[in-house]
């Protein structure tokens, strides 16, 4: 298995993204979350797809462990509980 080198980036430039993408592109903090979970999905069903590949789909379990995220309150996916 080959393994690529991952890159993060410092929480100072995260927050300056968010910041551009919040100020002169109008995206919302919802839209952003939304976007990160998607990103998050299709991370996880690449590897899967990567690693499963050879096996039949019903031969394998997956867990997915989710937190709330940082929204602040009021949130339509924290006032459900």
């Amino acid at each position: 298995m080959v393994s690529k080198a991952v890159k993060f980036i410092s929480s100072d430039v995260a927050k300056k993204i968010d910041a551009d993408l919040m100020g002169e592109l109008h995206f919302t903090l919802y839209q952003l979350a939304e976007l990160a979970g998607l990103s998050a999905a299709q991370a996880i069903n690449n590897c899967i797809e990567k690693r499963y590949a050879a096996k039949p789909k019903n031969k394998f379990n997956i867990l997915a462990i989710c937190g709330p995220g940082s929204i602040p309150s009021p949130s339509p996916c924290r006032q459900r509980r």
